[in-house]
């Protein structure tokens, strides 16, 4: 069923949150993939397989953006003072 005939809350948020790849030369993927941002957790490096692909770097922006929004910090950081306050970079 397609997204757009789904009448229910909070379904349009979750593409949002869902980062379509295309397979391409530069990526390496075989099939179209999705980096799924609402599905983060934590593995421990002994059960992470060997790498089979790769993103560009918009691609990688948009997860990185995604995951500012899906966590909270987007707003927090437009709200709050400069985070090299806190940790002392310049």
């Amino acid at each position: 069923m397609r997204c757009d005939k789904l009448n229910l809350p909070g379904v349009y948020a979750m593409w949002l949150f869902r980062i379509l790849i295309e397979p391409d030369a530069e990526n390496g993927l075989d099939k179209p993939s999705q980096v799924m941002v609402d599905k983060t957790q934590s593995v421990p490096r002994t059960k992470v397989g060997e790498p089979f692909g790769r993103l560009s770097k918009e691609n990688m922006q948009a997860v990185t953006r995604a995951l500012a929004v899906f966590f909270g910090f987007a707003g927090a950081y437009l709200s709050s003072p400069p985070i090299h306050k806190y940790l002392m970079i310049r």
